[in-house]
């Protein structure tokens, strides 16, 4: 996850549990603690998690550009995007490409949501 995503965590959950929580940042007010690492860059993370027999899996959580570079520069590391597809109209100013027109992605299935 990137900087503003961990800051949106309540402090009383972080770092999320039974996982390793990674974030990306180029700044230095995020500290490493136990389940915390933090890198600079998305490959440099790629490859140290990548070397560590604990992680099976890594999932991108946020934000905009972490999900853009997990579907573009790293797209051959991505082998599944889920979504899910709120059908409620928000106030935002952030975006996701269209992941039904993406050239490397097929949709399986894209949940929706109502609320």
């Amino acid at each position: 996850m990137g900087r503003k995503t961990w800051e949106s965590i309540p402090e009383s959950k972080r770092p999320l549990k039974n996982r390793i929580n990674v974030v990306l940042t180029t700044g230095d007010s995020i500290k490493p603690q136990e389940n915390l690492m933090v890198f600079s860059d998305f490959d440099t993370a790629l490859t140290h998690l990548a070397q560590d027999l604990k992680v099976n899996e890594i999932f991108v959580i946020g934000g905009s550009s972490l999900y853009e570079a997990s579907m573009t520069t790293h797209k051959d590391h991505c082998k599944l995007v889920v979504a899910t597809r709120i059908n409620k109209k928000f106030e935002c100013d952030t975006f996701i490409k269209d992941l039904e027109s993406s050239e490397h992605f097929s949709p399986l299935f894209v949940s929706q949501t109502y609320s």
